[in-house]
């Protein structure tokens, strides 16, 4: 007999691994000039459709960590927007970048 608690949380956790995975790779966060495409909503899209919402807003919130840090780190001149912790010029990101 299924566990489908344990089918949906060994689902997450892939996502969220994968989320992980994209984001130490080039392959999360594409530099293109000042700014970064990202391949990263996808696994939180995928985490939505097939997992619900509680499950899609967990991998939201990896996308959000790890989207923070990496704007922290590694700024670039439209970090501002994504990160409270970097300021350019005169104008300074929030708590509610």
């Amino acid at each position: 007999m299924k566990n489908k608690k344990t089918e949906q949380m060994v689902k997450l956790a892939f996502l969220i691994a994968l989320e992980l995975v994209l984001w130490m790779t080039p392959l999360g966060y594409v530099p293109i000039g000042v700014v970064r495409a990202t391949t990263m909503h996808i696994p939180v899209i995928l985490a939505g459709i097939l997992l619900g919402k509680t499950q899609g807003a967990v991998c939201g919130f990896i996308f959000g960590l790890t989207s923070v840090i990496t704007n922290t780190v590694t700024p670039t001149v439209t970090s501002f927007v994504f990160s409270p912790f970097y300021a350019v010029g005169g104008v300074s990101g929030n708590l509610y970048s």
